[in-house]
C-alpha cells in the first residue's frame, strides 16, 4: 500500500473506513451472540447506550489511527507498546474502578480522557439516573479532538516516513 501513489489522507481515510466496517461486523456479531446464546435484553439499558458507545468508538478510532502512526514511524517493534498503552488507557479511563479510586497524581490525566466521561455516564445510567448530558458533551468533544489529533499525527508520521525515502520500514 505504501508503494502506491496515494496521499496520506487517502491512506488514513481508507484505514479508518476499513476499521469502521470491522467495528460494525464485530458489533453485529456480539449483539447476535448476546441475544441468541445468553438471552441478553439489549433494550433494558435503553437509548442512553448510543451516545456512550459513539464516544468510545470515536475515541477508539483516534487511538487506533495514532497507533498506526507510531508503527509507521518506529516499526513493528512499537506494536507491543501500543497493546500495553491500551491497557493503561483502560485503567485511566475508569473501566475497572471509578477515577476517584486512582492515585491523586493520575486523576487529572484520567479526567481529560473522553472514555472517562463515557464510563461515568454509563455508571450513572446503570444506577438508574438519567443520562448526564454534560458528561456526554465533554466526552464527545474530547473524542472528536482525539480523532483529529490522531489523523494529524499519523499523517505527519507517514509524510516523514516517505520523505526519508522509505518504501517499507526495513528498506
Amino acid at each position: 500500500m505504501l508503494t502506491t501513489p496515494v496521499t496520506e489522507l487517502e491512506f488514513l481515510s481508507g484505514t479508518a473506513i476499513f476499521g469502521l466496517f470491522k467495528v460494525m461486523f464485530a458489533m453485529i456479531t456480539l449483539i447476535a451472540t448476546a441475544i441468541i446464546f445468553f438471552g441478553f435484553d439489549l433494550g433494558a439499558i435503553g437509548w442512553a447506550m448510543v451516545p456512550i458507545a459513539l464516544i468510545l468508538t470515536i475515541m477508539g478510532w483516534g487511538v487506533g489511527i495514532s497507533c498506526i502512526g507510531v508503527v509507521l514511524r518506529y516499526g513493528q517493534g512499537a506494536e507491543i507498546l501500543m497493546w500495553g498503552g491500551n491497557y493503561v488507557l483502560m485503567a485511566l479511563s475508569g473501566v475497572f474502578n471509578p477515577v476517584d479510586a486512582l492515585p491523586p497524581i493520575l486523576q487529572p490525566i484520567a479526567r481529560i480522557l473522553p472514555s472517562t466521561h463515557a464510563f461515568n455516564a454509563l455508571r450513572a445510567v446503570l444506577a438508574g439516573e438519567p443520562l448526564p448530558m454534560d458528561e456526554i458533551a465533554q466526552g464527545m468533544i474530547g473524542a472528536l479532538v482525539l480523532l483529529v489529533l490522531g489523523f494529524a499525527f499519523s499523517a505527519r508520521m507517514l509524510r516523514t516516513f516517505r520523505r526519508r525515502g522509505y518504501v517499507t520500514r526495513f528498506s
